[in-house]
């Protein structure tokens, strides 16, 4: 009985602990899009590389605010290789916070369709 007992208590602080990491993902994540919507300044950035070495691909861009470079990746569905090769040193428009420049949204023109970074407030809208 005993036994039973620390099984629910330990079930119990690991799914609050679990439920805890997933609520402060989120709130993180809206945060950042509630700073970009609200703080919002437009940038051109570039996309500067194709990572396709795991499971998930993505699109790295690069972009300037006051001086300062930021750098950022965004999730992309698997490119072909003429994609690949065609994607690199292309424009983009930036949104990002003017409190937190490092927070940002990205529009990858032609390559809109194959985003798969959900933002919870697009800033595209």
């Amino acid at each position: 009985m005993e036994e039973k007992k620390k099984n629910k208590v330990s079930n119990l602080v690991g799914g609050l602990f679990a439920l805890s990491i997933i609520l402060g993902s989120i709130g993180y994540e809206l945060r950042k899009d509630y700073l970009i919507n609200n703080y919002r300044k437009q940038a051109i950035g570039i996309i500067i590389s194709y990572d396709d070495s795991t499971s998930k691909h993505g699109l790295r861009y690069k972009y300037k605010v006051n001086g300062r470079l930021y750098f950022e990746i965004v999730g992309v569905e698997h490119f072909s290789e003429f994609e690949k090769n065609n994607c690199i040193g292309k424009q983009v428009i930036v949104n990002y916070s003017s409190k937190e420049p490092s927070y940002s949204h990205v529009h990858l023109g032609e390559y809109q369709s194959k985003k798969k970074t959900v933002h919870l407030m697009n800033s595209f809208n």
